[in-house]
């Protein structure tokens, strides 16, 4: 499932907007030139998105604003999580904490790596603790909103 912010309409706040980023280690890619910087940011979170974020300072990518998101990909193994988010029950276990709900939940927490090549950019994006499968995305590099 692919999520582009920018075609959606935002009509509420939610205590999770972002889920943490405790383990995955951004990977930054400037797929521009040092005069007109395409600086992309690729990585995962504990909701179960992988993310590419503008990573540019102040220019835009296409429409995309500098810090905000040009896509999400979300695992079809963590579809479940999502009854979870919309109903607001939010509350995790902590093993010191009485009364806690469900365990902590992890999604794409792994490592992200990548290989350029002369027209487009793989990136493999792991669960670590979140599961056990690895993920390729061919991100096409005059266009990096394009997965």
């Amino acid at each position: 499932m692919l999520f582009r912010s920018n075609n959606a309409s935002v009509t509420e706040f939610r205590p999770s907007v972002h889920g943490d980023v405790t383990h995955s280690r951004p990977v930054a890619i400037d797929f521009g030139t040092l005069a007109a910087p395409k600086v992309v940011v690729f990585y995962g979170s504990n909701d179960g998105v992988l993310r590419a974020v503008n990573g540019n300072r102040s220019a835009p990518i296409g429409t995309v604003a500098a810090g905000a998101e040009l896509w999400g990909f979300m695992p079809p193994e963590f579809f479940g999580k999502l009854g979870r988010l919309r109903a607001n029950s939010l509350r995790i276990n902590f093993p010191y904490l009485i009364g806690s709900v469900a365990p902590k939940p992890y999604g794409m927490d792994g490592p992200v790596s990548v290989h350029q090549g002369s027209s487009e950019t793989w990136l493999y994006a792991a669960m670590r603790r979140g599961g056990r499968m690895l993920y390729a995305f061919s991100v096409n590099n005059s266009d990096p909103t394009t997965v």
